[in-house]
């Protein structure tokens, strides 16, 4: 009989996880009024137009890459579904935690949170947004998958964003940056909703993401009570809609992605992206 090796967790790492799980209880309970119950659900929305893969995961049909690039061109939102099986989304999730606990670089945090390596993200509440504010190390999403067993489930994965790469230079676009994010035990939430003037080719690899998106004209920087950066309004929750104007709800659109899956976001779309905890994301941004 053969036994599979288990990684104990440092006990600062459990402490760490007991604190994060309590104060998110404390924090639901007292957000339990009235005021702040959100006034929509998900299944509110109208969902952004969505295709097939295909029938084999991680990979790209004919059909599935027309589409992609016909939503390129025409600058209209969609979502390709993987069809990746339970066990294949674990062997992925499993993959990329052994790369967290071998990996000892020091990664910048977003959030002004300093430098810690995976392993320390991986267990408390911070985000790692590589290639925004820490161009200076080696992304440690993209170092993963190109350094795993191309049969694998990563090494598919890899495949299909170098796939990804082919389509947008063949669509004639070029490639801006090639960040990634991954998230700890981050609270639940998300925000702010913002635009960018570029375009996103995003695939979830690790966890689930969901996306409220809007076109640019269904609201204004200027209207906005707290409107922080000129592309952001941190005055807007799609569920929990405010005074000011903002996107209605047939203007919202939906997307809640899972591993293997990729959103086509045009530039200057309105996003609020809602990322649960031990979420892992590449992006494509071209122009």
């Amino acid at each position: 009989m053969s036994f599979r090796s288990v990684r104990v967790i440092p006990e600062s790492c459990q402490l760490q996880h007991l604190h994060h799980v309590l104060h998110i209880g404390m924090q639901a309970t007292a957000a339990n009024t009235r005021s702040n119950r959100p006034v929509r659900v998900s299944t509110d929305f109208a969902l952004v137009p969505q295709k097939s893969m295909g029938h084999t995961p991680l990979e790209l049909s004919r059909s599935a890459e027309a589409s992609l690039m016909t939503a390129i061109s025409t600058q209209r939102p969609l979502v390709l579904r993987s069809g990746i099986s339970t066990t294949d989304a674990a062997a992925l999730f499993d993959d990329w935690e052994l790369r967290v606990a071998q990996d000892t670089t020091l990664y910048q945090m977003a959030g002004g949170k300093g430098q810690h390596t995976l392993e320390t993200m991986w267990a408390a509440p911070l985000r790692l947004e590589h290639d925004l504010l820490d161009t200076e190390t080696t992304n440690p999403v993209v170092a993963w998958l190109q350094n795993t067993q191309p049969t694998g489930v990563a090494g598919q994965a890899w495949s299909l964003q170098r796939h990804l790469v082919r389509i947008a230079e063949s669509a004639g676009r070029r490639i801006l940056r090639r960040p990634a994010f991954a998230t700890g035990l981050v609270q639940a939430g998300g925000g702010p909703a913002h635009f960018d003037e570029y375009n996103n080719i995003a695939l979830v690899l690790c966890g689930r993401k969901r996306f409220f998106i809007a076109p640019y004209a269904a609201m204004a920087w200027k209207d906005g009570e707290q409107n922080g950066e000129p592309n952001e309004r941190r005055d807007v929750h799609p569920l929990l809609p405010g005074a000011h104007p903002q996107p209605s709800l047939r203007q919202w659109l939906y997307a809640d992605l899972g591993p293997g899956d990729i959103l086509f976001l045009p530039h200057s779309w309105w996003h609020y992206v809602d990322s649960e905890p031990h979420s892992v994301m590449t992006n494509l941004w071209v122009d």
